[in-house]
């Protein structure tokens, strides 16, 4: 097996750090902090802020809506919200669906805002 070099390692480091570093956050590889990232990417943060009110609620309101609910229950009703949009719950402005984000990544979202306090 050849050893690399200064010179390979240099023309293979940029194409590894673009893998590792890439903007599509994986849901099933996401940690906690990951969560916030997959958020702007998809777009949610034009209508949601963690904690203050923009065209839908802040994350922290969601959770404490969903606090003394079943946690599954309530993961599974985010997760519909997430994927199929809605509407009613928070006034009447409807929430779209979300059809660039799939079943896993909107789980990991419902979990990260279900963990709020």
């Amino acid at each position: 097996m050849q050893r690399l070099n200064v010179n390979m390692i240099a023309l293979i480091l940029p194409f590894i750090m673009g893998v590792v570093l890439s903007p599509g956050v994986q849901a099933k590889d996401a940690k906690a902090g990951d969560i916030p990232a997959l958020m702007k990417e998809k777009r949610c943060v034009l209508c949601h802020s963690e904690t203050g009110r923009l065209v839908g609620p802040p994350y922290k309101m969601i959770a404490h809506m969903y606090k003394d609910r079943d946690h599954d229950k309530a993961m599974d009703k985010l997760v519909k919200k997430i994927l199929k949009g809605g509407m009613g719950t928070w006034g009447a402005i409807p929430m779209p669906a979300s059809d660039n984000v799939n079943e896993e990544q909107a789980r990991a979202m419902a979990r990260w805002i279900l963990n709020l306090k």
